[in-house]
């Protein structure tokens, strides 16, 4: 089935010629935010998430979404995201005594979730840039503890300032160090100072502070 097709089978009838029309003049990727934000109901989009999280291969909406639309390679960058913050989380949790285990075995799950699957993957699988990646960025930031974001002005809580400095640590393992096994813990906290720009000015101490105490031991 060709994605126009399959595009024409999850919509109603009457939205068919205004499904083909925009596929025509924009593509895959925004036909399909259009559908997620503006056409589907929320028992649709319901349906569509559950089938493509339990990887039902017969339903049309798996087929569009986690094969054409690609969330599985959405999925597979947030699988590999997550195991590089536990490996990190093992390696320095002597460092962090604030953040629990939990955290490291939860973090970024809500990724999974379509409110921020279906943005994701159009910025990061597909590299486009557009509404629908800045609402599930502000999804994230808004449900996500480890992110400064999500304190607006105020610091952050000890135990969410680490969880946010081993999603660094782990982040620069895998994409700047490729994963090297081999790596140093002062490799792994050697990061460019426009990463800690995001931090309140007493929080961006405690992170400095603790770069250079893991980087000295």
């Amino acid at each position: 089935m060709s994605q126009l097709e399959l595009l024409r089978s999850c919509v109603s009838e009457h939205k068919q010629s205004e499904v083909e029309s925009l596929f025509s003049d924009k593509g895959l990727v925004e036909t399909v935010c259009h559908l997620w934000e503006n056409i589907w109901t929320e028992e649709e989009k319901l349906q569509a998430e559950n089938d493509t999280k339990n990887r039902n291969e017969e339903s049309k909406y798996y087929k569009l979404l986690f094969i054409e639309f690609n969330i599985k390679g959405h999925y597979d960058q947030v699988d590999s995201h997550r195991n590089f913050v536990q490996k990190a989380y093992n390696r320095l949790k002597d460092f962090v005594p604030n953040m629990l285990e939990d955290d490291a075995e939860k973090h970024d799950l809500s990724k999974y979730d379509f409110s921020q699957a279906i943005g994701y993957t159009v910025r990061w699988v597909h590299m486009i840039d557009n509404d629908a990646w800045k609402k599930s960025l502000d999804d994230h930031y808004k449900r996500e503890h480890h992110h400064p974001q999500n304190f607006g002005q105020e610091r952050m809580s000890q135990r969410f300032l680490e969880e946010s400095f081993i999603d660094m640590v782990g982040s620069r393992w895998e994409r700047n160090l490729k994963g090297d096994e081999n790596a140093k813990n002062s490799d792994l906290v050697d990061f460019q100072p426009q990463y800690l720009t995001r931090y309140h000015k007493d929080d961006f101490k405690a992170v400095s502070d603790l770069i250079n105490k893991i980087k000295e031991s």
